[in-house]
């Protein structure tokens, strides 16, 4: 299982070692470079929150939460409380395309990458966008807005949030990588 916080990592590294090291002049060149940085990647041990260990360690040894052998999806899944993170590239009408749905952003510059963040609560969901991602040493929120529901949102439920309870723990007792972001490199979807 990944958390966020997995992703934003792999994504920094990558701009640190591949957007703003090297020009990219052709799809080749992207497959080329991002092949290096891919195994050089599963084989670091960078992030302190996988303990010393690889992600190709980790995923060799399977050391990642299961859910109960006797689990089954229901027929429909219901809207969970939470949040979903988007990397947008704001347009020339200073929009961005976020569920098929277009927001604007008039404090961000046109080709500017941003941070979403899409927050699913019981009482309603709310987008905000950012110009930096939440590890960011500083940010500013560009904007925010009621986001139109037409199903309730649940609570979490206890056997899944017990996982995400105990990787927040770990960030706030300092076992999360301390290094910054950089200004998140965004892609239209």
């Amino acid at each position: 299982m990944y958390s966020n916080g997995y992703i934003e990592r792999f994504h920094q590294e990558y701009d640190r070692n591949v957007w703003a090291k090297i020009i990219l002049a052709n799809l080749t060149a992207v497959q080329t470079h991002s092949t290096r940085f891919f195994d050089e990647y599963r084989q670091s041990q960078h992030h302190s929150a996988l303990q010393g260990n690889s992600p190709a360690e980790l995923h060799l040894c399977g050391a990642f939460p299961k859910l109960p052998l006797d689990f089954q999806l229901p027929d429909k899944l219901p809207l969970t409380a939470g949040r979903v993170h988007f990397l947008r590239l704001v347009n020339d009408a200073r929009q961005i395309s976020i569920l098929n749905a277009n927001w604007n952003v008039p404090k961000a510059q046109p080709a500017q990458g941003i941070w979403a963040t899409l927050e699913f609560l019981p009482r309603g969901a709310k987008l905000s966008v950012f110009d930096y991602a939440p590890d960011a040493r500083k940010r500013t929120c560009l904007a925010v807005y009621p986001f139109p529901l037409h199903e309730p949102v649940v609570p979490l439920q206890a056997q899944f949030s017990r996982l995400f309870a105990s990787q927040h723990r770990n960030r706030r007792q300092g076992n999360a990588s301390t290094t910054s972001n950089a200004q998140v490199r965004a892609t239209m979807s």
